[in-house]
């Protein structure tokens, strides 16, 4: 008997065993299987007044970071999800019993989801509005004509706010920078998008203009401020999971909590 031989016996022997184990090991796991969802069925049951049960439940609660970008300042826009995910059987019935007793027995409720509509609000007005509004108004004290159309013959002494800001806009969130090339009394971003139209006197104020809206204190305080509402709105709401863990949470895992909704009860 070769090697060859020898070595194809000992496959012949050992794969029928590997077998067995693996089939013994798939029963006893799907007897486990079998057993925890009669246990859950059972917790349901016994449940009479709430049948949202823990392994249904995403987070207590969540805080969701909405952002495309990456900022140095951190502002992203957040939204308030207080308990489940949706698809799950129990969302619905789970949506109702918590929110109505989460909002009895704690005020962070209301006052997380208040405040965090207040947040978006500000944020996004500071987006669209305030900073728009502090680079016109500074070339228009400064006695320039300001834009928002786009074009590539601007009329003289022009700024095009619109494709300035959008440039400042990464600079502060990023700090991607870029350069002003001027010439032929166009002055561009990059040397490609035009931003004025200015004669050579005009051009140094038009750059120290720039670099002093780059590090505005204005932008970066309201960018400091909003960065610190966000953090305040997360500590609440971080305090308020903890305490939806301890007083509600674990007694659904142990099928022991009782709603304090009365529209609520079976």
């Amino acid at each position: 008997m070769d090697t060859f031989d020898v070595v194809k016996i000992g496959i012949d022997v050992v794969i029928p065993i590997v077998k067995e184990i693996w089939e013994s090991y798939n029963s006893k796991l799907s007897q486990e299987l079998d057993f925890i969802e009669l246990k859950t069925n059972e917790l349901a049951i016994q449940n009479k007044t709430y049948t949202l049960l823990y392994h249904n439940i995403f987070l207590p609660l969540r805080v969701n970071i909405i952002s495309s970008i990456e900022t140095c300042y951190f502002i992203p826009i957040i939204e308030f999800d207080p308990l489940f995910v949706r698809g799950s059987d129990y969302w619905e019935e789970g949506y109702l019993h918590l929110k109505n007793d989460i909002a009895n027995f704690d005020s962070r409720f209301s006052w997380i989801e208040n405040n965090i509509k207040e947040y978006n609000s500000d944020l996004e007005k500071f987006e669209r509005d305030e900073r728009k509004e502090l680079v016109a108004n500074y070339f228009e004290e400064n006695r320039f004509f300001v834009t928002d159309e786009v074009s590539r013959n601007p009329s003289n002494n022009t700024i095009i706010v619109r494709t300035l800001l959008e440039r400042l806009k990464n600079y502060w969130k990023s700090k991607e920078d870029f350069r002003l090339v001027w010439e032929n009394e166009l002055l561009k971003i990059n040397g490609v998008e035009i931003i004025a139209s200015i004669t050579s006197e005009d051009k140094t104020k038009i750059e120290n203009g720039i670099e002093y809206l780059k590090n505005s204190d204005i932008v970066l305080r309201k960018y400091y401020d909003l960065a610190g509402y966000y953090n305040k709105i997360k500590e609440e709401a971080e305090g308020l999971s903890k305490k939806i863990g301890s007083k509600v949470i674990i007694k659904i895992e142990k099928g022991t909590y009782k709603t304090t909704c009365k529209d609520c009860l079976n």
